[in-house]
């Protein structure tokens, strides 16, 4: 049993992140994800979070991942 919580759109290579964690799973594992919910349209993304969720993607989330040459994918994607 594996879980992650607001872990993979911080890192550099995501999608490595999640192969890894399917290659330590035994035999009928569950690795359990939960990521922060946002809309794929940026103009759906309102209320008194937005503002909260994209200055926390864009000064942490997405500078993390960059900064190591990752994939930036940010709180907001």
């Amino acid at each position: 049993l594996i879980f992650t919580f607001d872990v993979i759109h911080d890192s550099p290579r995501p999608f490595e992140m999640i192969r890894n964690i399917r290659e330590h799973l035994n035999p009928g594992g569950v690795y359990v994800m939960q990521e922060i919910t946002c809309e794929d349209e940026t103009h759906a993304n309102t209320g008194p979070m937005a503002a909260m969720k994209y200055g926390l993607s864009m000064h942490y989330c997405m500078t993390t991942s960059l900064a190591q040459g990752g994939a930036g994918l940010g709180t907001c994607g």
